[in-house]
């Protein structure tokens, strides 16, 4: 007999980052998707963010600014979708630390 539609595992979704998302510093910030093309656009606690960047399978590579200060970040989507972590540095100043941004419904 043919085996039930139950058996076969769905095909993975491709997690997308569109959405709202939150730091833990009590920023927030809303990343729009087009195809491989991301936008990124919030407030945190330093002050207006504003990037651009790309999606690679889980990896998304950002160039914003911060009050006009431009940064670099790389982030990594966690499976559940729901966490993205990764590193941000500034090519101007060196600096250069951890980001973790979780969903936000």
């Amino acid at each position: 007999g043919e085996l039930p539609l139950a058996a076969y595992p769905p095909p993975a979704a491709l997690t997308s980052p569109a959405g709202g998302w939150q730091d833990v510093e009590g920023g927030r910030y809303l990343i729009q998707q087009q195809g491989a093309q991301i936008a990124m656009q919030g407030v945190s606690v330093h002050g207006q963010l504003n990037g651009t960047g790309t999606l690679q399978g889980n990896q998304l590579s950002i160039s914003y600014t911060v009050n006009g200060v431009p940064y670099q970040a790389a982030l990594l989507l966690s499976p559940d979708g729901m966490n993205l972590q990764g590193q941000y540095r500034s090519p101007a100043s060196g600096e250069s630390g951890l980001v973790h941004l979780q969903r936000v419904n």
